[in-house]
């Protein structure tokens, strides 16, 4: 499975990736999505964890700091992985 997204690379900025795997997940106890992404460039894959903006505003009790939250999730995702 592979698809285009708008998630670049971590090593190579404005390098489109691919989705390489794509499955409902619980992350924290809320449901989310957990992506596996490759780089069309340099081949390098990563994880990430996606959640609603709704749950990310429950989880912080506002909309605002939603992108920091979701990197610090991403963050102590991968320090589990």
């Amino acid at each position: 499975m592979s698809c285009r997204n708008s998630i670049t690379c971590p090593l190579h900025p404005g390098i489109d990736t691919d989705v390489t795997d794509s499955r409902g997940t619980h992350l924290r106890g809320m449901e989310s999505v957990r992506r596996r992404r490759k780089c069309s460039k340099c081949g390098y894959s990563w994880t990430t964890y996606e959640l609603s903006a709704g749950d990310i505003e429950k989880m912080t009790g506002k909309a605002d700091d939603a992108l920091t939250d979701i990197m610090k999730l991403a963050r102590d995702a991968l320090a589990g992985e």
